[in-house]
């Protein structure tokens, strides 16, 4: 005996769920094809360079705006270079990130130290536009390493908002130290 609800059977309730919740309008690109154009370089550009003169003098501002002292003495003159990526945003959808590169001048085969902004809010106030607004990719850079700052979704040239959660930053970073490496083989 089928037992009915409201005038329609649990078997006709079943089939209307499967169906309503089967349907997706999402579609997305095969794996390969999303791997494959992930941390893809779209552009790479220089910024400016930094000579140590400028570089003291910027640490020094920085050490009188904060009440702090910095000793630090900068050891290598820095080139900037911006770097445009292919990445995912948050729902799988490709997007294009931004990132700065901070390269120490006079010295080969540098190690590399990645750093994150995750607190600011200001699309503009990452390295990648204003290399200013990256003093870690300067102290990086300077002391002889690969300065690596990638911009959060959101930040830089993005046009999307600013998005922070692990698993994309987790993907940012990857694709940008794989775009970083391109470039500085390059330069």
């Amino acid at each position: 005996m089928k037992t009915k609800i409201n005038g329609i059977t649990r078997f006709g309730v079943l089939i209307l769920l499967l169906f309503t919740f089967a349907c997706s309008d999402s579609v997305t690109d095969s794996p390969v094809e999303e791997i494959k154009s992930r941390g893809e370089i779209i552009s790479s550009n220089f910024i400016l360079g930094y000579n140590l003169d400028f570089i003291n003098s910027y640490f020094n501002l920085l050490a009188a705006e904060s009440g702090t002292q910095i000793e630090i003495t900068p050891m290598y003159s820095i080139k900037v270079y911006k770097i445009v990526y292919q990445t995912v945003d948050a729902k799988g959808n490709p997007a294009k990130a931004s990132g700065s590169v901070y390269v120490p001048q006079g010295i080969n085969n540098l190690p590399m130290i990645s750093a994150h902004h995750g607190t600011q809010t200001n699309r503009s106030r990452v390295g990648s536009v204003s290399p200013l607004d990256a003093p870690e990719g300067f102290l990086a850079g300077t002391l002889g390493y690969y300065g690596v700052v990638p911009d959060y979704l959101g930040l830089g040239i993005a046009d999307s908002s600013p998005v922070c959660s692990c698993k994309i930053i987790r993907n940012l970073c990857g694709r940008f130290f794989k775009s970083r490496e391109k470039v500085c083989r390059a330069k």
